[in-house]
């Protein structure tokens, strides 16, 4: 069936909380109007060259009201169109909820970066030891639940246990390299973090995050993949089929990786995240910069300059030529353009992409939200060069 474009564009207050834009550098050269147009621009053709069946976007100049808007169907079946208030699932954008948590953790005085497993879950990982700041910057080297051999009798999904780190305990080989020596990126790692919040916060993971993250940033869309207020998902997932003509397939619902990446939210949602965040609402300035850093193996080494990968993989594809500088800070990945940091994290799981950009020096971040696999790489390989040029 033909896709045609379907377009939507909104404006929303962006609660007012963003007095530390008098610190930053001056804006973008390109006024407010002219932006948008030419994000709105890149999600249509992203639409329209049918790389994905749906996309949803928007920008917030730190200080003023938040710009979204959609082009494409909600499923490609139903014909349903998107508007900028539809929900996606955004994969591992969920670790930026979860590294706030623990950062909030920090800031209260729970928890601290230095803190090993072994503090908290009795003799767990006692002759290796993985800090909090290791889990939170990818360098604990714990491999992907899935690489693992897990025990066959566990009653649920890994990511969903109540103790996640019991299992683990009766898995052999569980690390690709020494904690602190190198950097891979490890969803295991953020499934210890999830359960880490539940010990020393006492409360459930959804529930800290909605009372510490969701609440006070006023995110009224975001919620938990199987949880009560799912049903305000309103997109499918899509898988591109490019032969013999390109076309969508709807994906099959896959569970929850929770804190890994169980989260669905839509781009408004995300843009108040950005706002509330760089604006020192939700953490301290200095606990976000810190956040924003490239992250150091215990050598001292930039985590860019060291990042392992498995035998299984060749080699490691080049970055696009604008993107300099790439890595991880803790919780939120990093890279320099034209001289100037980007903040982001992405996200990807069957049928659903999910990018989350911030420009702090521009005063400007940007989000997409894609309802096909990599649907929304294309705008993001596009507006990159735009803003920081």
């Amino acid at each position: 069936m033909r896709l045609s474009r379907r377009r939507f564009v909104s404006g929303f207050s962006s609660m007012g909380a963003l007095s530390f834009v008098d610190s930053l550098a001056h804006s973008a050269e390109l006024n407010d109007e002219e932006l948008f147009a030419k994000v709105d621009e890149l999600a249509a053709k992203a639409v329209d060259d049918r790389l994905s069946a749906g996309i949803a976007f928007g920008m917030i100049r730190y200080g003023k009201s938040i710009r979204s808007g959609a082009h494409g169907v909600a499923s490609a079946d139903a014909s349903t169109d998107l508007s900028p208030e539809s929900v996606f699932r955004i994969a591992s954008v969920t670790k930026v909820f979860v590294a706030i948590a623990v950062m909030k953790l920090v800031e209260d005085r729970q928890l601290e970066l230095e803190d090993t497993l072994e503090r908290y879950f009795g003799g767990f990982l006692k002759d290796t030891e993985v800090s909090v700041y290791q889990l939170l910057s990818h360098t604990s080297g714990l491999k992907d639940w899935w690489e693992l051999e897990l025990p066959s009798d566990l009653p649920q999904d890994f990511p969903l246990l109540d103790e996640p780190h019991d299992a683990l305990e009766k898995c052999k080989d569980l690390f690709h390299f020494a904690p602190g020596t190198h950097h891979w990126y490890s969803n295991t790692g953020f499934v210890l973090l999830g359960e880490l919040i539940e010990r020393v916060s006492g409360t459930k993971l959804e529930s800290f995050i909605g009372d510490r993250v969701l609440k006070p940033a006023g995110l009224t869309k975001t919620s938990w993949v199987g949880d009560r207020l799912s049903n305000l998902a309103s997109t499918q997932g899509h898988h591109r089929i490019a032969e013999p003509t390109p076309h969508f397939k709807i994906a099959d619902n896959v569970g929850s990786p929770r804190a890994a990446g169980g989260l669905l939210s839509s781009v408004d949602d995300m843009l108040r995240l950005s706002s509330h965040l760089f604006a020192g609402d939700l953490l301290a300035r200095e606990t976000v910069e810190k956040m924003s850093q490239m992250a150091k193996l215990l050598n001292g080494t930039p985590v860019s300059k060291s990042t392992w990968h498995p035998s299984y993989i060749e080699s490691l594809p080049a970055p696009p030529e604008f993107m300099q500088d790439s890595g991880w800070g803790l919780g939120m990945s990093r890279f320099t353009s034209a001289g100037k940091p980007v903040i982001w994290h992405s996200g990807g799981i069957p049928g659903y992409n999910a990018i989350w950009l911030n420009f702090p020096t521009l005063s400007t971040s940007i989000a997409f939200l894609a309802n096909t696999d990599n649907g929304a790489v294309p705008a993001f390989n596009e507006v990159v060069p735009l803003i920081v040029s």
